[in-house]
């Protein structure tokens, strides 16, 4: 490209910053009609000036994975004896409804599980490559900094405990005091179990407080800085790896949620894991990498209610790679199918109560569901004012209720919304590249 066409293009993408800064203006005073029509006008300048489109490099993957028949002996043994604990644990959790005996042996069937495949796999651990040092100090100094803004003065910051973080609380402590091990807890209209577990092995570890608690969620917000460094890493390169660190560390939304007790914080943790290890293992088609993909998708599940759309959203983008590349079922078959057995084995333990108790377990949704709750009379109408609010809710007006956001405050700051804005706008122009879907 010409010197002088790479200056323009220069010129054109701070231009379309600027405007998109005008816009983002235009919502502070109140007028999203013009904000949106300036919007418009930046976007379409933007995707202009980064014309053309740098496709990523793709990685040179080997899809030989030639086994010793004495590895692959060992492997299948090991995997038999995992399905054989996992339909024993199954039996003993629908029988008696979780007991220490029952978790113990299903835990064993997950290390059974993958560890068949580390034995199928020779040599996986020479992948390995750590960030160059640079780097790895960087990002040491934004995961410090995003640790610092979630622990700092947590037990008094914010005062006192929602109805919500109290219950899940109160749960945890039963699972100590009364020794009660469910697979799903079906108060206050239902909630995965996963969370509940982590506030009782840090009231194990440190007491009964709401420090204790408060704790698990810093610890799993400063967990998610690292796991989208590497999504982001993977994607776009160590440069927008660290940029995109730095935003997570910051986001006012993700500080909040570290520092109250809901188990919404798991999701962008075990979303961003299932995404890497998918990706990576695509990429690699290493097993391995699917097979933590899968397990990070299956933990979810037993999480926050609107995890349970995560699988939909990569059955969508799976679906794209069928049809957009030629040879992908050949190719990555074996890797997604490693991915969907992995997150079935973590998944299934719930699946089975779902299936007995399906009433409490879509409670919580059913409750929350604009099909049964809501002030418009017309569902039509209803998803429509919804659905506009949800897509201003970034750039205009944000989340009204005090728990989760400044009330009213648009979700990004007014830096990030403008470059979320064009950055949307340039993957929407760009959708037919995998990372861009």
């Amino acid at each position: 490209m010409p010197e002088r066409r790479k200056i323009t293009n220069l010129v054109l993408a701070l231009g379309a910053v600027a405007l998109g800064a005008i816009a983002q203006g235009r919502f502070a005073a109140g007028e999203p009609g013009d904000a949106l029509i300036l919007y418009g006008v930046a976007v379409g300048g933007f995707i202009y000036a980064c014309r053309p489109c740098e496709k990523a490099k793709a990685m040179e993957v080997s899809a030989e994975f030639a086994v010793s028949l004495r590895r692959l002996r060992g492997g299948t043994a090991l995997l038999l004896l995992a399905g054989l604990c996992s339909v024993l644990a199954l039996r003993s959790l629908g029988q008696q409804g979780g007991s220490p005996g029952a978790w113990s042996l299903y835990l064993t069937s997950l290390v059974l599980f993958v560890a068949a495949f580390y034995v199928w796999e020779e040599n996986c651990t020479k992948h390995l490559v750590l960030p160059p040092c640079r780097e790895l100090i960087l990002l040491v100094v934004i995961c410090a900094l995003g640790a610092f803004l979630r622990f700092y003065q947590l037990q008094s910051i914010p005062s006192g405990l929602f109805y919500d973080e109290a219950m899940n609380g109160l749960d945890a402590a039963r699972v100590i005091q009364e020794r009660v091990y469910p697979v799903y807890f079906e108060d206050n209209y239902g909630r995965g179990a996963l969370f509940i577990y982590l506030l009782a092995l840090s009231f194990k570890l440190f007491g009964v407080s709401v420090l204790a608690m408060r704790l698990v969620t810093a610890t799993l917000g400063v967990l998610t800085i690292l796991a989208f460094y590497f999504l982001f890493r993977q994607l776009f390169g160590s440069g927008l790896g660290l940029i995109g660190a730095y935003l997570v560390a910051t986001s006012r939304w993700h500080i909040n949620f570290s520092r109250v007790v809901f188990d919404a914080i798991l999701l962008p943790l075990l979303a961003a894991l299932s995404f890497y290890f998918l990706g990576k293992g695509l990429r690699s088609l290493r097993r391995t990498d699917c097979l933590w993909g899968g397990l990070a998708l299956g933990l979810g599940l037993h999480t926050y209610t609107a995890f349970r759309l995560l699988p939909f959203v990569i059955a969508l983008f799976l679906l794209y790679k069928v049809l957009a590349e030629r040879g992908f079922v050949r190719r990555c078959g074996l890797g997604i199918g490693v991915f969907a057995l992995a997150s079935f084995m973590v998944f299934v333990p719930l699946g089975q109560y779902a299936r007995h108790n399906w009433k409490a377990f879509t409670a919580r949704a059913e409750v929350a569901s604009i099909l049964t709750k809501r002030n418009e009379p017309s569902l039509i109408k209803a998803l429509c004012n919804k659905t506009r609010a949800h897509l201003l809710m970034f750039n205009y007006r944000g989340d009204p209720n005090g728990r989760h956001n400044l009330p009213g405050e648009p979700m990004l700051d007014f830096a990030t919304g403008v470059l979320f804005a064009l950055g949307l706008g340039y993957s929407l122009y760009h959708w037919r590249e995998p990372r861009s879907f």
